[in-house]
């Protein structure tokens, strides 16, 4: 998916309804099971991981 608001990209991610959902995961069933972005630097990376941090949820060591 690739969406442009105002000159800037963006992701929405939504989660499957409950009657859906039910299944659990599995790395191989429909769905979402891998995400890369580029950045320009390492420190780039660090700075996007600690928002990520301060917003509350957690980042792979």
């Amino acid at each position: 998916m690739n969406y442009v608001k105002q000159g800037e990209a963006y992701f929405c991610f939504l989660q499957a309804p409950a009657e859906h959902a039910a299944a659990g995961y599995h790395r191989k069933r429909v769905g979402l099971n891998h995400l890369a972005f580029r950045a320009r630097s390492r420190a780039q990376v660090d700075e996007l991981a600690a928002w990520v941090q301060s917003s509350g949820y957690t980042t792979p060591v």
